[in-house]
């Protein structure tokens, strides 16, 4: 198996790439791509990782720099993916979007988090998918990491609106997102 992993160095993207490791056939080689923004993180990450006895020595665990909200870091980590893939004559199996961020803190407001966790949560994972897709096989799963919230929150909207959303393509999604953020910012 090939996957790659944006996120891939603290919680949830962490846990998912000691998981793929830790349970890992001993039948074929199988390359976990560990997104990081930071590589030498990501190699400490990857040889701790993949140092374990629970780990098959058939595992490898590569990182790759990206950023997802800078598309020229995107642009590069899908190059080196594309190279990566062609040299050992396999594509991915699965990308794991995973990279998000949590910005709500007791002294910031709603209006001023919702930019910066869309240019992540939203803009990010379009992005990474945009690029990473022409290199998954045939059958190949992309995997979104999401909390509950978005779940919680559209159980609170109208049908119209939840008709809208599910409709809607890339660009008027983000629009009406942010604008039910921007309206509930405003609510006590």
């Amino acid at each position: 198996m090939n996957v790659f992993v944006t996120g891939g160095t603290r919680g949830v993207g962490r846990a998912i790439v000691e998981g793929i490791a830790s349970h890992a056939g001993k039948d074929a080689a199988h390359i976990i791509y560990l997104g990081c923004r930071d590589k030498a993180v990501g190699a400490a990450l990857a040889a701790q990782v993949g140092s374990p006895a629970g780990v098959s020595a058939h595992v490898s665990i590569v990182p790759i720099v990206i950023d997802v909200t800078k598309r020229t870091s995107v642009a590069e980590a899908a190059a080196q993916l594309a190279a990566d893939c062609a040299s050992i004559g396999r594509p991915l199996d699965a990308l794991v979007n995973n990279a998000g961020v949590l910005l709500e803190r007791v002294d910031r407001t709603l209006s001023e988090i919702i930019e910066p966790t869309m240019c992540v949560n939203f803009d990010g994972v379009c992005a990474v998918t945009d690029a990473i897709l022409p290199l998954l096989r045939k059958g190949g799963q992309v995997i979104n990491v999401s909390s509950g919230a978005g779940t919680r929150a559209s159980s609170a909207l109208d049908a119209a609106t939840r008709a809208e959303l599910d409709g809607a393509s890339v660009p008027a999604l983000r629009a009406a997102v942010v604008r039910l953020a921007e309206e509930a910012a405003e609510l006590p």
